[in-house]
């Protein structure tokens, strides 16, 4: 990872320690002698430990995603950004068309995965079903979802049921991109960057629904 000043702090961390962590902050890249990395990855700093650990016989990092980094993801400042479409909450964003995602009961993956009496009739499997099309939405975006997510399970054609605005960018944004993009040699992709904003999801649910306890 590469930052002003200091140049190569990432490539000294990672010989310094198998396991390592980043704080997500503002600010450059500090200390590399005790692991820590800082990223500049929004204007009001805050602090997020994310654990990267080596996989067994082998050099390479297998990152993990966790709600800060969902979060760090999510909170990015720009026009085309998670928070200013849905708002810092999940609501409230600045874009009309924007879901609520603190209430995903009215998300349109709730309807295409049959609503309330799918939900209570198994419970797991239908939010095991809600991140699978949910992952796939944020890390493609809406046009290429709209025309290549065709899991039998999920019913393009329900009731009250249209296909994603094509303003739903996911990590096509170039917020998101240049967040990932920050995170590329540490082993960043588009599918753990999209199952940690899943992690944050759950975070803004004010309806308990993706955390669901039993069948």
């Amino acid at each position: 990872m590469k930052v002003a000043g200091e140049r190569g702090c990432g490539e000294k961390a990672r010989r310094h320690s198998a396991i390592f962590t980043m704080i997500f902050m503002v600010g450059g890249c500090r200390n590399p002698i005790s692991s820590e990395v800082h990223v500049a990855l929004s204007p009001e700093p805050f602090v997020v430990s994310t654990k990267i650990e080596a996989k067994p016989d082998s050099n390479s990092a297998a990152l993990e995603p966790n709600a800060m980094m969902g979060r760090g993801l999510f909170e990015q400042r720009s026009s085309n950004s998670c928070l200013f479409c849905h708002g810092g909450n999940g609501k409230g964003g600045l874009v009309n068309t924007g879901v609520d995602l603190s209430r995903p009961t009215t998300w349109k993956v709730y309807l295409a995965l049959g609503g309330k009496a799918a939900y209570q009739s198994d419970r797991k499997t239908f939010v095991a079903r809600m991140k699978i099309a949910t992952t796939a939405l944020i890390r493609d975006g809406a046009i290429l979802h709209n025309a290549q997510f065709k899991e039998p399970w999920f019913n393009w054609n329900a009731p009250s049921m249209t296909p994603y605005k094509n303003q739903m960018l996911g990590l096509g944004g170039s917020a998101s991109q240049h967040w990932m993009s920050l995170f590329e040699d540490v082993g960043m992709t588009p599918t753990i960057a999209a199952e940690a904003a899943w992690i944050h999801l759950g975070m803004l649910d004010s309806q308990g629904i993706l955390a669901p306890r039993g069948k």
